[in-house]
């Protein structure tokens, strides 16, 4: 059959979108910038959160900076990761898998010691240490589809009375659609980016037994998010003229952030010769500023009909937006013991992300006539707190030296549990985004100076996405569940003269 192309192409912002819906996607935003998801260097990929307990080498940097001051020596790390993600996507009961492989350099870290002297035969000891690495990853693709007989987007659209589906034919005058299901749904998604880190940290022996450090760290990044979603009538059910006659609608969303942050890390180290350690951390507020440009495309193909004359109307609209985002203290504690070899370590991490706050002081400049909420960061802020809780990440790794073999051999457990307390405020949903991770690992010996380390964790976790619509009308709302397993790996090198 020869179809006849009715098309409209104009760009919105994301924000045309319904309150509560735009609000999960900010704090979304938020819980992506403020939450690592890389191994900083093969020996913390093994060890998970545990690594807190060991903290005595240059990637104690970023963990607990009192730590460096163990490094007595100069001390160069390289590391390369491989990442492998299989992401399955649940929608409608119908599932769909898909993989990513990535390959990059993960980081470079560098230790430098100094003792200054402050008395006869007394000196105090102080080392350096500089890093970069990425923190995180956000490369990932898959796909969902599902003929659904319940709800179109369309439908949900036209009950928000959303200027696009009057332009193109989709509704009457007053907004109605006989579009109300039974439509077949594709979406693909395209997420790329990621955050550079630089560090800059000291750590100082005060006594044999203690120590103190600080860090500062700045970090910029982008996220990048590609997404086509389809609705077509593949049964051709919606067939008459009058508002019905569709065959397909396409919406194309793109959103392309560019990120920068800044925070500082205090920690101190009780040591008790070699047998016990005990690491206090604290992450000052985390301020994360997003510079965003948006737009969204719909497309709009009918069946071929006498009836209607083949036009074409084009509308374009591309947003910009700044906000910040202040993610709250972190704070970290651990312990760590020694006995014949073996080095066992428990550590926790807590974050309370209901302290999540935004702001924009430029919010009006760009988005006036796009918001219906005049308040919108208040909001914001108020549903945040109504949806996120604290977080925390438990865990615990060892580490053992083989005596007739230069390798070391570690492994780790680490559990991370849910910032949510609901997402869409279905039943049930408020475990989704927590993570299991599995840590092992192993270092090589070469030489006097020289080691080789290794590494392999997995990570289990799920999400939710919503496809159109929210919670508060849940006839027509749509939404999909995604499976991550995720296995990282890598390869360092570490140097000490």
């Amino acid at each position: 059959m020869r179809n006849l192309f009715f098309k409209v192409i104009f760009f919105t912002g994301l924000f045309l979108f319904n309150y509560e819906y735009l609000s999960s996607q900010f704090i979304e935003d938020a819980l992506r910038f403020s939450k690592s998801n890389t191994a900083f260097s093969p020996r913390v990929g093994a060890l998970g959160v545990s690594y807190y307990g060991f903290a005595d080498d240059a990637s104690t940097v970023l963990f607990n900076p009192a730590g460096l001051a163990l490094v007595h020596g100069y001390e160069l790390g390289l590391g390369l990761n491989f990442n492998s993600t299989d992401v399955e996507t649940n929608y409608l009961g119908q599932t769909k898998t898909e993989s990513l492989n990535d390959l990059y350099f993960s980081n470079v870290q560098f230790a430098l010691p100094f003792e200054i002297p402050i008395a006869e035969d007394e000196d105090i000891n102080y080392t350096f240490g500089f890093a970069y690495f990425l923190e995180n990853n956000f490369d990932a693709d898959y796909k969902f589809s599902a003929y659904n007989p319940n709800n179109t987007f369309i439908a949900q659209q036209a009950d928000a009375k959303s200027s696009w589906v009057y332009e193109t034919w989709l509704v009457d005058s007053n907004y109605n659609t006989k579009i109300q299901n039974n439509m077949e749904q594709v979406g693909r998604i395209s997420e790329t980016g990621g955050l550079h880190n630089l560090v800059v940290g000291v750590g100082v022996d005060l006594t044999d037994n203690f120590a103190i450090g600080g860090s500062f760290v700045a970090r910029v990044g982008n996220y990048d998010y590609y997404r086509v979603y389809t609705e077509s009538d593949i049964h051709n059910v919606h067939n008459e003229f009058e508002v019905d006659d569709v065959n397909e609608v396409r919406v194309t969303d793109k959103l392309n952030q560019s990120v920068g942050s800044v925070l500082g890390i205090f920690g101190v180290q009780f040591r008790l010769e070699d047998y016990l350690r005990i690491g206090i951390t604290v992450k000052t507020p985390c301020h994360i500023f997003i510079e965003e440009d948006y737009k969204t495309m719909y497309e709009v193909e009918y069946d071929d009909n006498d009836k209607l004359k083949q036009q074409t109307f084009r509308d374009s609209y591309e947003g910009k937006n700044e906000y910040s985002v202040t993610a709250p203290f972190e704070f970290s504690l651990a312990a760590s013991t020694h006995f014949n070899g073996l080095v066992l370590s428990l550590a926790t991490s807590y974050q309370n992300a209901a302290a999540l706050r935004f702001d924009n002081d430029d919010y009006y400049n760009y988005n006036y006539y796009y918001r219906k909420d005049m308040f919108f960061y208040d909001c914001l802020n108020d549903n945040i707190k109504d949806k996120l809780k604290k977080r925390l990440t438990v865990g615990i790794g060892a580490e053992y030296r083989i005596p007739t073999l230069p390798l070391y051999v570690r492994a780790s457990y680490t559990r991370v549990t849910s910032p949510y307390k609901t997402i869409f405020e279905y039943p049930h949903d408020e475990g989704y985004d927590s993570r299991n991770i599995i840590g092992a690992g192993c270092s090589i010996v070469l030489a006097k100076n020289l080691t080789i380390d290794a590494f392999f964790t997995y990570t289990s976790m799920q999400n939710l996405q919503a496809v159109y619509g929210s919670a508060e009308k849940r006839e027509l709302f749509s939404f999909y569940t995604l499976d991550y397993s995720i296995i990282n790996s890598g390869l360092g090198f570490r140097y000490r003269f």
